[in-house]
């Protein structure tokens, strides 16, 4: 496995510059993270952090939007543009020697943005066509519903959760968004064919007159267990969506490495219980998982089943009755499987630059670290059997929040 040792710097704006060579690798990647999303929207405004990524890639003070595709393309730079619940991402992947001139272009493009006022109608046209997509998703639709339902302000109004709000977003509110856009906290990482030091030396170089702006504090919420059941129904084809929410520990909690275990128990491939038990044994559905996900203050295991209106009952039932038995505990065996899941994903990671580079990121937002792949594999084998159910018992899986989507299936 390669040496891979993350440096951490912050710079005297507040910026956090964090790098992790793989120089076995032939590409550089890097990824900015910026402390606002989707919690930070305007009332009304719900889809104004995706609306604000799409404009800023519209183009500089200095290039028009036309002229700044032409500056990324020329150098081959593959990018991405984000907007999440708590974070808007900027990434790129690009040759070695085009690392200098990537990071600039995307430093120019959050510092001095053009916004043109005629890019915005497309701009606005674009995100409402991704947010009506969702519609036509019943998968990821049934997500949104949970979200909205589930989780308390300011995380219940996630993407597409209300299209016709992105059409009402005003080219003076995205100027005003952009002004404030932090540089504290702000994290720039990177990795790949790169050297350590003279990439946090470039790092600082560039960004060194990013306007000093302080980010918007982070709500404190202790969210209240939230149980029960709803139905939103909707015409979505033959099938009813289930999804169910489970409250859980953030990334932040030294616990989490466990949490990612008893889901790769619960949904890690052909093996996983869910897969047994709902699909293979009782022939119920066609896709279930489970999977957790975390804001700052908290986190959630959700789980997901597709069936049939007949067969919703059960499949719910059995559903819920798994992730319960977890906290009865997990064998030796199925704990071997899910480490050996979960180091192959920290090993081939070490493959992509631009995986490494989101990893760094993220970490260091959650954790306020970044830490090594050795230190993740460490942690993951040191998690043992009555270590993990040790933790599921005293965290278990039990008195979920229900949204199910599509047709009634309810008895009556």
């Amino acid at each position: 496995m390669p040496a891979d040792h993350p440096e951490v710097q912050r710079l005297s704006n507040g910026i956090l510059a964090a790098v992790a060579p793989l120089p076995d690798l032939e590409s550089a990647s890097f990824m900015i993270l910026v402390p606002r999303g989707e919690i930070d929207d305007r009332p009304g405004r719900c889809g104004e952090a995706t609306v604000l990524v799409e404009m800023l890639s519209r183009g500089t003070e200095h290039l028009d939007a036309r002229a700044f595709v032409e500056a990324m393309d020329e150098i081959g730079l593959d990018r991405s543009f984000d907007a999440s619940s708590e974070y808007l991402t900027i990434s790129g992947s690009l040759l070695p020697r085009h690392f200098e001139k990537g990071l600039s272009l995307m430093k120019e493009m959050l510092a001095a943005p053009r916004l043109d006022p005629a890019e915005l109608p497309a701009a606005r046209q674009l995100v409402y066509q991704s947010a009506l997509a969702i519609d036509d998703d019943p998968a990821e639709k049934v997500f949104v519903e949970l979200k909205r339902r589930y989780h308390p302000p300011p995380y219940h109004r996630p993407f597409g959760s209300f299209p016709e709000e992105i059409l009402q977003i005003e080219i003076e509110e995205l100027r005003e968004a952009a002004r404030a856009l932090p540089s504290r906290d702000l994290i720039v990482a990177a990795s790949g064919k790169i050297e350590t030091e003279k990439t946090l030396s470039l790092i600082e170089k560039v960004f060194t007159d990013f306007p000093n702006r302080e980010p918007a504090s982070f709500p404190q919420i202790s969210p209240e267990r939230k149980s029960g059941a709803e139905h939103v129904e909707k015409e979505t084809g033959a099938q009813v969506q289930i999804a169910a929410a489970f409250p859980s520990i953030p990334f932040s909690d030294p616990d989490f490495i466990k949490v990612s275990l008893a889901t790769a128990v619960l949904s890690g491939g052909m093996s996983g219980r869910l897969f047994v038990e709902v699909r293979e044994k009782r022939g119920l559905v066609y896709s279930v998982r489970a999977f957790h996900s975390a804001f700052r203050p908290y986190g959630t295991v959700y789980a997901y089943a597709g069936t049939t209106p007949e067969r919703a009952e059960e499949t719910l039932r059995v559903l819920v009755e798994e992730m319960v038995r977890l906290g009865e505990g997990v064998s030796a065996e199925e704990l071997k499987r899910a480490r050996t899941q979960l180091r192959s994903r920290v090993v081939m990671s070490l493959e992509s630059a631009r995986a490494r580079s989101g990893t760094l990121a993220t970490d260091l937002f959650y954790r306020g670290r970044a830490r090594s792949a050795d230190e993740i594999l460490e942690e993951i084998a040191a998690v043992t059997p009555e270590g993990l159910n040790d933790f599921l018992a005293n965290h278990p899986f039990r008195d979920p929040f229900v949204l199910t989507l599509g047709p009634e299936w309810r008895k009556r």
